[in-house]
């Protein structure tokens, strides 16, 4: 892709976690900032803006203001993180606290697990699968599986998700009527060896619209 669009490169924090937030018409971007201030200054934090985000200028590592679709935008955060782990973080999340430490400590420990995700709340009700706008990646496997695109997604209403009640986190086929980016990349792992994990004892992300 080429990039033509608004750069701007700051000093590099310390930290090997890069926390990638496409941007495009944030509900509320204001409380969005002030609830992960304290995560959003300590990592890399790589923003991806396609309309909205401009108050995120000024605490970001990279910076890049370019028209993009989610998939362009997502895939871009990504190739520019030069950290071992990526959050990936949608501009409407909040996340819980101490949810980076443990997550990290998951995959440093455990060969097996690409992914550490939360469940979630949105609207004041509890969503009941894993969400992916809020989950901590091995970086080389986000950069590798990410390709979500519902318009080229096969009509199929299953797909694989990691089943949160159960104590062994098995995973299960269910009906998905919709093409939901969080099953869809959870169903990435699963085909290529890979699992999710969450942590019951972190609180539940939470939606800000």
């Amino acid at each position: 892709m080429m990039l033509q669009s608004n750069v701007m490169v700051e000093t590099m924090k310390n930290s090997n976690i890069s926390i990638v937030i496409p941007v495009y018409n944030p509900p509320d971007l204001e409380t969005f900032i002030n609830k992960n201030i304290g995560e959003l200054m300590v990592n890399q934090t790589i923003v991806i803006d396609s309309g909205g985000g401009e108050a995120l200028r000024k605490i970001s590592s990279i910076y890049v203001q370019q028209k993009l679709s989610m998939l362009e935008a997502r895939q871009l955060g990504y190739s520019l993180a030069n950290e071992d782990y990526i959050l990936n973080l949608d501009a409407d999340m909040i996340i819980p606290l101490n949810f980076i430490p443990s997550a990290k400590k998951i995959l440093q420990n455990n060969p097996n697990v690409g992914a550490v995700s939360l469940l979630h709340r949105k609207n004041g009700k509890m969503i009941v699968h894993l969400t992916f706008g809020c989950s901590l990646w091995k970086k080389e496997l986000l950069q590798k599986f990410y390709d979500y695109n519902p318009q080229k997604i096969a009509d199929n209403n299953q797909v694989i998700c990691v089943n949160p009640s159960s104590e062994n986190k098995k995973y299960v086929i269910v009906d998905c009527p919709f093409h939901c980016e969080c099953v869809y990349m959870w169903s990435q792992l699963a085909f290529n060896g890979y699992s999710v994990e969450f942590i019951p004892e972190i609180p539940i992300a939470t939606h800000l619209k």
